[in-house]
């Protein structure tokens, strides 16, 4: 059986079981748990071999900077990822190898995607409704990208919280390994806007501009290539309609009245963007920039599911309806693996340890 298909029955199962569910009231108390899934998840994605539509990419840029063909003070990829270039650096330097970058690149988002769905509420069923794309896809494929969005993971529950300062940070970190999650950085006027404050709409709105000039140049080289290049993903409005599935049971099935006004707000933007973006999909402009959108919001399905599970469901009929979204998200992993030309990257999985 495909490992992919091994690991996310598991995940179910798990997410199943009393004894393994784990949320943000127990996780102290089953710590030991959430660390040894915390380490299969480090190696599974970590000690990867060879596995990725983008792997020949960054084996060719750690090699450019281990042969000395690259420095910081050339090319925009230095600029544009500073800290990525930097680990590429550290592991050249002591010849560590792109293995090294890639455990990096896992640990960051092994910890963050496990620390947002413990918030979700049920660490098992967050893990599987993360792995077709979030873990496979993103994690597996998109090394930059990938802690980009565990840094905006994070970002996210900042928000919640109302941590307005850990959120820009949080943010700004993501972008110093792919500057394309900035574009999330408006989602902090929400928040001003909503209470009416004059002095910080003023501040954050100087730290937008200044954020926006210092990424000039990165935007628009990304809307050269990404829109006046017409580039086209063809999985796009497959992963748009997971995004909107979850709009649909949020806008119809979840009660809003007794959750926290700025999980609110998150959700709602993710709502309007998630609405427009398959809106405008079918005209076939710029769709693989629409793609790279759509799998920044990907992590919310996670928090507005489980929500809809534990919210509207006892323990014993919330089993059941999980199903649901098991089958769901089987059927999603299991055509993008069928008719993807892209998934003969993953498969079969290689890993260095075993």
């Amino acid at each position: 059986m495909n490992i992919y298909y091994l690991i996310y029955f598991l995940l179910f199962l798990l997410s199943l079981t009393k004894k393994f569910e784990i949320n943000s009231d127990n996780y102290l108390i089953k710590k030991k748990i959430i660390f040894f899934t915390f380490l299969l998840l480090f190696i599974f994605i970590g000690f990867r071999d060879e596995i990725g539509g983008d792997d020949f990419r960054y084996q060719l840029y750690y090699e450019s900077i281990h042969l000395g063909l690259e420095n910081f003070s050339t090319g925009t990829e230095h600029k544009q990822k500073p800290l990525f270039y930097f680990i590429n650096s550290f592991a050249s330097f002591f010849n560590l190898g792109v293995v090294f970058v890639n455990c990096v690149a896992a640990f960051i988002f092994s910890v963050s995607l496990i620390i947002f769905c413990i918030f979700s509420g049920n660490l098992f069923l967050g893990l599987m409704l993360a792995m077709p794309i979030l873990i496979i896809v993103i994690a597996m494929g998109y090394v930059t990208q990938s802690v980009a969005l565990a840094f905006l993971m994070l970002a996210y529950l900042q928000f919640i919280k109302n941590n307005k300062f850990f959120f820009i940070i949080l943010i700004v970190l993501g972008a110093t390994f792919h500057p394309s999650v900035i574009i999330f950085t408006p989602l902090i006027l929400a928040l001003i806007l909503s209470r009416n404050n004059l002095k910080e709409s003023f501040v954050l709105a100087l730290i937008g501009t200044t954020i926006l000039i210092i990424f000039y140049d990165y935007f628009y080289e990304m809307a050269n290539n990404y829109i006046g290049s017409n580039l086209v993903s063809n999985g796009t409005i497959f992963r748009l309609v997971l995004n909107f599935m979850s709009v649909v049971i949020f806008s119809f099935f979840i009660k809003k009245e007794k959750m926290q006004k700025n999980y609110k707000i998150l959700i709602y933007f993710y709502c309007i963007l998630s609405t427009v973006l398959i809106v405008i999909v079918p005209f076939g402009i710029g769709t693989t920039a629409i793609d790279r959108i759509a799998l920044y919001l990907t992590p919310i399905q996670i928090l507005i599911i489980i929500k809809f599970l534990n919210s509207n469901y006892s323990i014993h009929s919330r089993k059941a309806v999980s199903s649901i979204f098991f089958i769901i998200y089987l059927v999603f992993m299991f055509v993008w693996f069928s008719f993807s030309y892209y998934s003969q990257d993953w498969i079969p999985y290689r890993n260095i340890i075993f």
